[in-house]
């Protein structure tokens, strides 16, 4: 289940209003829309009421609101989590089958880690940036 999809459920949910569930998300309202009708799409059932002036969600909605609200504060609390134990560094990964093997962890310079957030395109930044600190003597294990 696409966690864009629960959010911008949710966000109709708390405005009642797939107008304002954009503006709230930044995006625009068929966005939101679409989003809404695929999930419904996932799950089989509607969601939500669009019948009246207001936008109310079904007794199926309400129990998917309670349990995405949820989902949603621990994806948010594992973000987190992830940027603080990862500040600063750089870990290569193999993946290998159903493996993963750790080939490198580097701890990277302020100025590269900002690089790397800031880099347009992602992953071709964050392969020089790996390519620079191997070069400067990057501790492999």
């Amino acid at each position: 289940m696409d966690t864009r999809q629960l959010a911008a459920f949710c966000a109709v949910v708390e405005r009642e209003s797939f107008s304002q569930a954009a503006v709230r998300l930044g995006v625009t309202q068929p966005a939101v829309s679409q989003q809404v009708r695929a999930l419904e799409k996932r799950i089989g059932q509607q969601l939500l009421d669009r019948s009246g002036r207001r936008v109310v969600p079904t007794e199926a909605g309400l129990r998917l609101y309670h349990g995405a609200q949820r989902l949603l504060a621990l994806e948010e609390q594992l973000l987190e989590q992830v940027a603080a134990e990862d500040e600063g560094a750089l870990r290569v990964v193999h993946r290998k089958g159903n493996r993963q093997l750790r080939v490198a962890q580097l701890e990277l310079a302020e100025e590269e880690r900002d690089d790397v957030r800031a880099g347009p395109s992602g992953r071709a930044d964050l392969e020089a940036t790996a390519q620079r600190a191997l070069v400067l003597g990057g501790d492999l294990f």
